[in-house]
């Protein structure tokens, strides 16, 4: 930056550590030394807007600026905009696939559809009185409020190929209103209000609210509520974990080994939790809650340090230790598409790595993927297509085929839809619904979306720094949260109304995991602590049917007999060196 002062170094640098202190990075002058991979999301993403406003600009343009985020860091970033758009004056174009963020966010809307403006106006009247039949589409794909027995309201078909461009209105093809003339024709743009413009032909015939299509889902709703009316035990777990922890040694060089100071990081934090045959258990928290974690120690990617993972009632080990029948029993889906395949390998060999690695015959192998298409709803042709000739959309789906192309009983899902837009998205999760009905899955669903969360779960478990805080089914989870933490992460879900008021963010960060905080972990973020909050490490109790550790849970009993024997295991356990 010595170009933007020409005082030397000592100015830029003194200006950097500002930028970074008014973004909102704790101790700025020690992060200026810190590499991104030594940063968090949210850190990462602060000192990209310091970066962008260095220059002072007049306009700043915030491509997807909250994907991947929890929600707690997505709160605390969307409010910094807020902040640096009504202090600094700066102007901002935001572009992203969350809705709630552009409602939030932005005084104007701009929808876009291959290339073309369908739909502009102000924010209140996009969301409020949509009218083209696209922008309707989009809000009715939405998670929100839609009930977990229901499909969503997808839009069918696909974004056109743009080469060689398009005559008439580029969403026909997909637009239950199109006519002749939209082909072909010219398309008009409509004043409804105004500010209030609609690219449409087409817009007397097109009614207030959703235009897609309603989904007959009636089949799959009352096999759902047969299984969800089931009265599920624990004697019904496919997945155990009893007790479960997880250290990483951080400092383990010959000099620590030697004069002390071995470091320890508590990633998984004597976690007992179960996921039952053919249920979908959501697991949320924020980024470094140890989520992640906890998905490579049933997988069979990490060992624990202690406790013991089960599977279909028999204790298992990593991928190495297990057989091939048991490392069949699970598959996983992760968060990028395309970063989890190979871009030179096709679809059809993507999707037999798996098979081949079990020994299965070219013809069988053949067979079973033209089988393993058919199941996600991907075209045959697309067999010897390779990722970059795919949409995202198409991509998760091969993803998705890989996972289960050995049957499994389990699928780990790892934020499966966050890089989707709002239309796809909504068909994967119901492509991922009618496949566990189909197929009798098992889910565990990690996401920081929640609203997906509370749309696919049939219980949720929330963690806090390697803890498990609340565990519970998910309508009552998310309509009468017992945990402050459970509380605080919904408060900060954007809300689709314009007009709304954003909650205040969840103040602080998820504490270093090598020196955690004694009593309750999140005591120090808590809006309700009080000084025993500091001092005693919370046991479960139970509110309804959920468990939860805080000591001030709204009318909060005895444990469980689960619970009772998670507690004792933890009473029982020898004090570890942190």
């Amino acid at each position: 930056m010595p170009w933007l002062g020409g005082d030397g170094w000592d100015a830029p640098i003194e200006r950097a550590v500002d930028l970074m202190r008014e973004v909102g990075i704790p101790n700025p002058g020690l992060r200026a030394d810190a590499y991104p991979h030594e940063l968090s999301g949210g850190l990462r993403q602060r000192a990209t807007l310091a970066i962008a406003l260095a220059a002072e600009p007049d306009l700043l343009v915030a491509d997807e600026p909250t994907t991947a985020l929890d929600t707690t860091t997505q709160a605390q970033i969307l409010a910094k905009l807020r902040e640096i758009n009504r202090d600094r004056g700066t102007a901002m174009v935001v572009i992203s696939h969350d809705l709630g963020v552009v409602a939030e966010l932005c005084d104007r809307v701009l929808v876009m559809y291959a290339g073309q403006v369908m739909e502009r106006g102000t924010t209140e009247a996009v969301f409020t009185n949509p009218s083209h039949p696209y922008t309707q589409a989009l809000l009715a794909c939405t998670t929100r409020g839609v009930d977990r027995t229901s499909d969503l309201d997808a839009i069918g078909g696909e974004v056109p190929d743009l080469l060689g461009g398009t005559d008439g209105c580029p969403f026909a093809p997909r637009c239950r209103h199109a006519t002749d003339d939209c082909v072909s024709g010219s398309v008009p743009t409509r004043e409804i209000d105004d500010g209030h413009d609609v690219a449409c032909g087409e817009l007397d015939a097109v009614p207030d609210g959703r235009s897609v299509s309603p989904v007959d889902d009636s089949d799959r709703s009352a096999r759902r509520a047969v299984r969800e009316g089931q009265q599920m035990t624990d004697d019904d777990a496919f997945v155990e974990l009893r007790d479960v922890s997880k250290r990483f040694v951080v400092h383990d060089s010959l000099y620590h080994r030697l004069f002390g100071g071995r470091e320890e990081l508590t990633a998984v934090d004597g976690v007992d939790l179960s996921l039952r045959t053919g249920e979908t258990l959501g697991l949320v928290g924020e980024s470094g809650c140890g989520k992640s974690t906890l998905a490579d120690l049933v997988t069979g990617l990490e060992a624990p340090t202690s406790g013991e993972v089960r599977l279909d009632g028999e204790p298992v080990g990593t991928v190495e230790d297990r057989p091939s029948s048991v490392r069949s029993d699970v598959g996983v889906v992760f968060q990028e598409p395309r970063a989890s395949v190979n871009p030179r390998r096709t679809v059809h060999q993507t999707i037999a790595e798996p098979l081949e690695q079990q020994g299965w015959a070219a013809e069988r192998r053949a067979d079973r993927i033209r089988e393993l298409l058919d199941q996600v709803g991907l075209p045959e042709r697309h067999a010897d297509s390779r990722p970059h000739q795919l949409s995202g959309g198409q991509l998760q789906r091969v993803a998705l085929a890989r996972a289960i192309a050995l049957e499994p009983k389990l699928v780990v899902l790892d934020e499966p839809v966050s890089a989707l837009d709002v239309s796809v998205q909504a068909r994967i999760l119901d492509l991922l619904r009618d496949l566990q009905d189909r197929l009798d899955l098992t889910y565990l669903f990690i996401s920081h979306d929640l609203d997906v969360v509370g749309h696919v779960a049939d219980r949720v478990a929330v963690m806090y720094l390697g803890e498990l805080v609340e565990v519970g089914p998910a309508e009552q989870v998310f309509a009468e949260p017992s945990h402050p933490y459970t509380e605080a992460l919904l408060a900060a879900v954007p809300s689709l109304q314009p007009d709304a008021e954003p909650a205040a963010p969840l103040s602080g960060s998820v504490p270093d995991a090598t020196d955690p905080p004694s009593g309750c972990p999140f005591h120090p973020r808590c809006p309700a602590a009080t000084p025993e909050c500091a001092e005693i490490d919370p046991e479960f109790g139970t509110v309804g049917a959920a468990r939860v550790r805080c000591l001030h849970a709204p009318d909060a009993t005895g444990a469980t007999e689960e619970a009772e024997r998670a507690d004792e295991r933890r009473r029982n356990r020898p004090t570890q060196t942190r």
